[in-house]
């Protein structure tokens, strides 16, 4: 788990590193609970697009896109 704090203080190119991690994570999850098998974690899907909208919400802030 990354802290807000944390991702402040992150580079853009570590911001879009961290993001295309979290973005395939999110995949993986997603997959998983579609396909009908027990997840272990279902509250981890909300958590990953809540992070994903603050590392955007970061970048939007820090002018990169």
């Amino acid at each position: 788990m990354v802290k807000k704090k944390e991702l402040k203080e992150m580079s853009s190119s570590d911001l879009d590193k961290h993001l295309s991690e979290v973005r395939m994570d999110l995949l993986k999850s997603s997959s998983e609970a579609s396909s009908g098998n027990a997840v272990k974690s279902p509250g981890r899907i909300g958590y990953l697009k809540k992070t994903i909208a603050r590392i955007l919400t970061i970048k939007n802030i820090k002018g990169g896109k």
